[in-house]
């Protein structure tokens, strides 16, 4: 713990608090059937890794992540692959046969083509092994682990954005489908060779978070959003009292004017005295708004009846500015 009293788990990124819990769901490797080991080896694998006829490659950030393929690699071939441990990533390598010859034949039966003569990833058609996601519980599960090997969430205090960055474009057509089946559809882009499956919506990221099961995050991301929500209101709030603030001062900067002008002219005195009250109101009291003039009016006014006569005032005095510009250039 660091003197500020702030834990490991505390100082995460959003991302990887997201990962971590979903680590913490996830059931043990040793007490999953051996049908759901393949599958959830094998979307692993396919989504990211580098995979060709010397070895399999994986990267990630997350050690813990790496170990839990360790043991799905140690179920299904026998052995575990060698982990190459870098400043902020862990590489995962498979190399040694038999157990690539048996995760080649593994990927090859799961996504029905060869998966190293086959780089592109057999065009856009999503993997015809995954009817698992028929299951709604299993598909979930299966959007997790994509979601583990794949997957980022931007800060929400800065942006709304969640992504799946996938090596294949049949990996990228299978989870779209099955988000879709939850009622998402996601945005898709493409990116240093990678298909990018994307969500920038509040609600949405907030719905494929408890759909893979990061309950936390998603109260979490909840809470941040109705703060970030409440702040933007109080802005927009704050910003339209300035706007009205600013149209009140220039509107009575421009009465004020107006009227000074006219208090030397004849017309000054031929005004009605309701106008004339008025005049004298608005020369009196310059920053006050219409609401207030109205209360100072004797009996009292509303605001559109104050704004009537200052309206009637401004009329007569445009004129009578008119008609002097008029005599001026006569005299001329």
């Amino acid at each position: 713990m660091t003197d500020s009293g702030e834990t490991a788990a505390e100082k995460l990124s959003f991302s990887a608090g997201v990962k971590e819990e979903l680590l913490d769901r996830l059931p043990a490797v040793a007490a999953m059937p051996r049908s759901l080991q393949e599958l959830e080896l094998s979307l692993s694998l396919l989504a990211v890794a580098h995979i060709d006829a010397i070895d399999i490659q994986l990267t990630t950030a997350r050690e813990r992540y790496a170990r839990r393929l360790q043991e799905l690699l140690t179920a299904l071939a026998g052995q575990p692959a060698d982990l190459g441990s870098g400043r902020e990533i862990v590489t995962l390598r498979i190399g040694a046969q038999p157990a690539l010859d048996a995760v080649c034949a593994l990927l090859e039966r799961m996504a029905g083509a060869d998966v190293i003569a086959d780089r592109d990833g057999g065009g856009d058609a999503a993997l015809p092994l995954m009817h698992a996601g028929e299951n709604p519980d299993l598909r979930r599960h299966l959007l997790a682990v994509a979601f583990l090997a794949s997957g980022s969430i931007a800060a929400p205090e800065r942006a709304y954005h969640i992504e799946f960055a996938l090596r294949r474009r049949r990996v990228a057509a299978l989870i779209r489908q099955w988000l879709a089946a939850e009622g998402l559809e996601v945005q898709t882009h493409s990116r240093l060779g990678l298909v990018l499956l994307y969500l920038k919506e509040g609600q949405g990221l907030a719905d494929l978070l408890a759909l893979i099961g990061a309950h936390r995050a998603m109260l979490q991301f909840e809470a941040l959003r109705v703060e970030k929500e409440m702040r933007n209101i109080v802005n927009r709030a704050v910003n339209c009292d300035s706007a009205n603030a600013r149209r009140i001062a220039d509107s009575a900067a421009r009465q004020l004017e107006a009227l000074t002008w006219f208090q030397d002219q004849p017309g000054w005195a031929e005004l009605p005295a309701e106008l004339l009250e008025v005049a004298c109101l608005r020369l009196a009291a310059p920053a006050a708004s219409l609401r207030e003039l109205g209360e100072m009016a004797s009996p009292p006014l509303g605001k559109s009846g104050i704004n009537h006569r200052l309206r009637r005032l401004e009329a007569i005095i445009a004129a009578a500015r008119e008609n002097n510009d008029s005599e001026s250039a006569g005299g001329d």
